[in-house]
């Protein structure tokens, strides 16, 4: 992601560039330099070409030959061009911040996978908020809503403890659940096996299983969740290039199961390394889809287009939680009243 200088800097540019200019912190290129910023080796080469010099070598040497032959006219070169560059206090503040930057977020990290490991994962949440406060200029603290996806994620980890993964010690599970957590907290850019004990080993075949195992529960727990708000019934599809699914989940195919007696996944004896890849599919009776399909096609007639507008507000009020379930049948059995 980029940034302008102005998000960048909370200040116009021209005001900051001045501001860097007073504090020593930008400084005028030497010719030298000057003359490779501003010309490419061709340029350079044609300058020479026409002072009857030799052409060849790399750009360090054609600006250093051409300074040598004509040092004025190679500062005539440069002469309506300001270049600048960093000073030396500037490069060293620079590599001071990138130090201080890197030592706090391996603090920020180590901080919330402790809170993790207690289970408190706001407080996780808030380190990683601290330290982008900090150090990102991508910051925003009106943004805050964007992470509840994964604070969702992290809390159905947290909460998971399949059967698969039974064998396991409260202390190992505690350890897989913050592990796992911490690739979905640092943005997938952490290595969830990097946070494991150095001594950690299940009875499965590897720790990344292990890590797979829990977040396909916790994937699977938190889909169920969702259509526990549409529908009792579900039903398992798999993809037809699916070649990670064991054959013990692919058996479920099609099966349609009541949400309370829904199997868990990955089944005990999955021998995925994946866990399953299947797809929960929403499953309705058939009096409720006839009803949903005579009320589409009331609404699509003409002069009841005003009607299916309002049922579409209703609902986005729903689904966003701005209205409680009560309220929103209710208001939607006056509108379809009006068919």
């Amino acid at each position: 992601m980029s940034f302008s200088p102005v998000e960048n800097l909370r200040e116009k540019t021209k005001v900051a560039v001045q501001r860097f200019i007073e504090d020593n912190s930008l400084v005028f290129c030497e010719l030298e330099e000057s003359l490779y910023c501003v010309f490419t080796a061709n340029d350079l080469k044609k300058f020479l070409k026409e002072k009857g010099l030799k052409q060849s070598g790399s750009k360090p040497e054609l600006i250093e030959r051409l300074i040598n032959h004509d040092r004025l006219m190679a500062e005539k070169l440069v002469s309506n061009y300001k270049i600048m560059k960093c000073s030396a206090q500037a490069l060293n503040f620079l590599d001071e911040f990138k130090e201080n930057r890197k030592n706090a977020l391996n603090l920020a990290k180590k901080r919330s996978f402790e809170f993790l490991l207690k289970g408190c994962v706001e407080d996780a949440f808030m380190e990683l908020l601290k330290y982008k406060k900090e150090y990102l200029d991508c910051y925003d603290s009106q943004a805050n809503h964007s992470y509840e996806d994964e604070i969702e994620k992290i809390n159905f980890v947290i909460s998971s403890s399949p059967k698969v993964l039974g064998k396991i010690s409260q202390n190992q599970l505690d350890n897989l659940r913050a592990a796992t957590c911490m690739s979905i907290l640092w943005y997938y850019d952490e290595l969830s096996e990097s946070w494991l004990p150095d001594d950690f080993e299940t009875h499965l075949s590897s720790n990344t299983v292990a890590i797979n195992y829990l977040k396909c529960n916790a994937e699977m727990r938190k889909n169920l969740a969702n259509c526990q708000k549409y529908t009792d019934k579900v039903k398992l599809t798999f993809s037809k290039v699916d070649v990670d699914s064991c054959g013990l989940c692919k058996k479920l195919k099609n099966q349609v199961f009541d949400l309370k007696n829904f199997p868990e996944l990955p089944l005990e004896n999955c021998t995925s390394q994946t866990g399953c890849k299947c797809e929960i599919e929403e499953v309705y009776d058939e009096q409720d889809t006839i009803e949903c399909e005579n009320v589409l096609s009331a609404l699509t007639e003409v002069g009841n287009l005003e009607l299916f507008t309002k049922l579409s507000q209703l609902k986005k009020l729903f689904d966003n939680d701005l209205i409680t379930e009560e309220e929103y049948q209710q208001k939607k059995t006056e509108i379809l009243s009006r068919l």
